[in-house]
C-alpha cells in the first residue's frame, strides 16, 4: 500500500522500523506465502540480545550507532556484528525508550505573493499534517503546474513542520528499598495495585515472603521447636541469603535459642563496647594504650 502511494523502500523501511533490505525481499514475494493466519511462521533470534543492556545503555548517553558498534567490538572482538543489523536494532531500541514529540515551529517563513510556491501552501501544510513526505508533496504539487525545484520547497517545509523531539518514556520504578522494607517487615509503602502487579510476574517475591513471615511468627511467638523445624525446612532453599541466615543461627545456637527462651539482654555490654569504640576512633589511631585507659575511665569517673 505504501508502495503504491508513491514512497520510496528507505521510506518504507524508516516508517514500518524495518531494514530496506527487508521491505525489497517483501516487496518481491507473495504475500500467501509469508504467512497462514496472519503470524509469522518464522522464529526470529536476535544475535544483539545479548548484548542489549550494554546498548540501551550507550543510546542513554547519547553514542551514535557506529560508536556503539566500535565500543562492541571492543568488549566483544569475537562477536561479528554488521553495522545495518545494529541500526536496525538501535532503531527499534530507541523507539522502545523514547517517544516523539512534535513541538509546532518557533517562526513561519512568509511567502511572497509572487513566489511560485504561493498556489499551493494549503495544499503542502495539509499533506504535511497527514505526514506525507516532501518527495510526495513534489510530486503531487508538480501535477498542478509546479516548476521550482525541490530545495524551495524542501526549505519552505522545514519552517513549518513541527520539530520532534525525543523524550524518554516514563518509567514506573519501584525503589529496591521499599520493596525489601516489604518483605523484611510489616511496614509496607508499596500500593496494592503495584503488590498485585509484582505478585502476578515476579512469584520468587511470594515465596521469600511467605518464608520471612513464616520466620518472624515463630521468633515473635517465642516458639524455640518452631524455630528449629523452620531451619531445617530451608537450610537447602535456593535463596543464597536464607540459607546463610540459617548458616549463622546454626553456628551460634546456643546464644541465638537463648535470646528466645529468657528475657535477659546483652545490650548493657553492647553499650559499653560501642562507648570505648568511639572514643578510640575520636584518638585516630595515634595515642598508646595508656591513654585509651585513661580517657575511658576519666568519661566514666565524670
Amino acid at each position: 500500500m505504501l508502495k503504491k502511494e508513491g514512497y520510496s523502500d528507505t521510506q518504507i523501511a524508516g516508517l514500518m522500523s524495518i531494514s530496506r533490505r527487508t521491505v525489497n525481499r517483501m516487496l518481491n514475494v507473495n504475500p500467501d506465502y509469508i504467512c497462514v493466519d496472519g503470524t509469522q511462521t518464522r522464529k526470529t533470534y536476535k544475535i544483539l540480545n545479548r548484548y542489549k543492556q550494554q546498548i540501551q545503555e550507550l543510546i542513554e548517553r547519547g553514542f551514535k550507532n557506529w560508536q556503539i558498534l566500535e565500543k562492541l567490538k571492543e568488549v566483544h572482538p569475537e562477536a561479528n556484528i554488521k553495522r545495518t543489523t545494529l541500526g536496525d536494532f538501535c532503531l527499534k531500541l530507541r523507539d522502545e525508550l523514547y517517544e516523539h514529540i512534535d513541538t509546532p515551529a518557533e517562526s513561519v517563513t512568509e511567502l511572497n505573493e509572487n513566489s511560485i510556491l504561493s498556489p499551493y501552501i494549503e495544499k503542502i501544510k495539509d499533506m504535511l499534517s497527514q505526514g506525507k513526505a516532501i518527495t510526495l508533496i513534489l510530486a503531487s504539487i508538480k501535477s498542478e503546474g509546479y516548476a521550482g525545484s525541490y530545495s524551495l520547497l524542501q526549505q519552505f517545509c522545514l519552517t513549518i513542520k513541527p520539530t520532534i523531539r525525543r523524550v524518554k518514556k516514563s518509567v514506573h520504578k519501584i525503589k529496591r528499598r521499599d520493596l525489601t522494607t516489604a518483605l523484611w517487615s510489616e511496614k509496607n509503602d508499596i500500593s496494592e495495585k503495584d503488590m498485585l502487579y509484582i505478585e502476578a510476574n515476579h512469584p520468587v517475591i511470594c515465596q521469600i515472603r511467605d518464608i520471612i513471615t513464616e520466620f518472624r511468627a515463630a521468633y515473635s511467638n517465642k516458639d524455640a521447636d518452631a524455630v528449629r523445624l523452620w531451619c531445617e525446612k530451608y537450610a537447602g532453599c535456593g535463596f543464597p541469603a536464607i540459607c546463610s541466615f540459617i548458616s549463622g543461627i546454626n553456628a551460634d545456637s546456643d546464644a541465638f535459642y537463648n535470646s528466645i527462651k529468657y528475657e535477659y539482654s546483652n545490650g548493657l555490654l553492647e553499650g559499653c563496647v560501642n562507648k570505648l569504640k568511639a572514643i578510640k576512633r575520636s584518638m585516630y589511631g595515634r595515642a598508646s594504650y595508656i591513654l585509651l585507659r585513661a580517657k575511658l575511665l576519666l568519661s566514666n569517673g565524670s
